[in-house]
């Protein structure tokens, strides 16, 4: 049991302990599952340098970021008090983020409300498009700057403007939670 979202943080921070309330089964889950498994996910969500020499862990690595940072763009805009600021200057539409030609997740925009949607059969109102997934994860993770590489073609915008730069005002947010 966690007392609040912050004690929940500080024990995968590994600051704090969670109040077991299952007996020793909880415990046994504890060590056994939950923590391995938390450090596992720090090891793709925030990975070494040695480990990001590795082209699969890399990718990987990249995969699972981008998958976390596209739901967590809906969750900082809707909850997160900078997030529906900006979320409150996007106009209805969509806005997808396409990573080369093999990936795309797709932004709805509606009533200041952002949610991540599955539909992909219409064009967006606006895109933010990464070269490839090398691209994308230095961006995300911070390793690269996304200015350098809009300077240099590896990342493009086209469509409504004010729906891609307020979403990376929200993407920047998403990487104060995350850490990046």
């Amino acid at each position: 049991m966690f007392r609040s979202v912050d004690h929940l943080n500080a024990v995968i921070a590994g600051t704090a302990q969670p109040i077991p309330i299952a007996g020793p089964a909880g415990i046994r889950f504890l060590t056994r599952v939950f923590t391995p498994l938390t450090d596992l996910l720090g090891a793709y969500l925030k990975p070494d340098d040695e480990r990001l020499a590795d082209a699969e862990f890399r990718r990987r690595s990249t995969l699972l970021t981008l998958e976390v940072a596209a739901r967590a763009i809906a969750v900082v805009g809707n909850e997160d008090t900078s997030g529906r600021f900006s979320a409150a200057h996007m106009p209805d539409g969509d806005l997808d983020l396409e990573i080369g030609d093999e990936l795309r997740y797709r932004l709805e925009v509606k009533n200041h409300r952002i949610r991540l949607d599955d539909e992909l059969s219409d064009p967006p109102r606006a895109a933010l498009r990464f070269a490839d997934l090398d691209v994308a994860g230095g961006v995300i993770s911070g390793r690269d700057s996304a200015l350098a590489c809009v300077c240099d073609g590896r990342l493009a915008m086209r469509g409504f403007i004010p729906l891609v730069d307020n979403t990376s005002r929200i993407l920047d947010r998403v990487g104060a939670y995350l850490g990046a």
